[in-house]
């Protein structure tokens, strides 16, 4: 990187049959300054991801089916000083970019992630926004649909995410963090509400409730993945949202 220049950032998205919301989100980062790839890490597809790809000249890797495998192997390809993973049903802010590089000005700053927002009304959307983002503060617990980014050094020192099939975003940060601070954004990154939608806001809730305390008494992610029925979700969606 040349003296005084700003760092870059590779954006790296897990997507499986993700095609309508890759769409949107690349229409967003595509005008976002700092971004020097797109890496999109496919899970095995069967929609058009692979369309939307070429439509936006994005970087394609392919591998093995889970959150937390596919985006390791994004960042196997990855070139950015910073390495960013978003979901594909989020959509960042358009300083986004301009506040990650604003919290690792501070060298003591080694990763972060964003304010919850989600991103269509609904009745509970206030109480949800107010509850994510209190737990994310209080315990330094965001989850991985609030747009993780870490030095890419520090990534590849820790090993990346665990190659487990769910809770790879809980298991993440206590990671991270031994090697320097958390920055938690103020500025917002907004969350689709469509797990909510499907399965009821209540549900949701009780259910990553149950699975956070199952996690924390010792469950395996394999008895934690039968626990959430994984048949009724794609991979993709096995896991906490916030």
């Amino acid at each position: 990187m040349t003296q005084g220049a700003p760092m870059t950032l590779s954006v790296i998205v897990p997507v499986l049959n993700d095609a309508i919301h890759l769409r949107t989100l690349s229409q967003r980062l595509k005008n976002l300054p700092h971004i020097r790839e797109i890496i999109v890490s496919d899970g095995g597809s069967k929609d058009e991801v692979e369309a939307v790809v070429g439509e936006f000249s994005l970087t394609l890797v392919s591998g093995a089916r889970g959150r937390g495998s596919q985006m390791n192997k994004g960042a196997e390809t990855a070139t950015g000083e910073i390495l960013w993973f978003l979901h594909a049903d989020t959509l960042p802010a358009t300083n986004a970019t301009e506040s990650i590089l604003g919290a690792i000005r501070d060298p003591r700053t080694v990763g972060g992630a964003f304010r919850f927002h989600l991103s269509e009304p609904r009745w509970y959307g206030p109480l949800l926004n107010v509850a994510v983002n209190l737990r994310s503060r209080w315990f330094s617990m965001p989850y991985g649909d609030q747009g993780f980014f870490v030095r890419r050094e520090v990534f590849e020192r820790i090993g990346g995410f665990p190659d487990i099939p769910i809770m790879e975003d809980v298991e993440f940060l206590p990671r991270v963090k031994p090697e320097g601070d958390i920055a938690l954004l103020d500025t917002p990154i907004e969350i689709s509400p469509r797990r909510w939608d499907r399965e009821g806001f209540l549900k949701r809730t009780l259910l990553n409730w149950l699975l956070m305390l199952r996690w924390r008494r010792g469950a395996s992610p394999e008895d934690l993945l039968k626990f959430y029925r994984p048949g009724d979700v794609p991979p993709q969606e096995s896991g906490l949202n916030s």
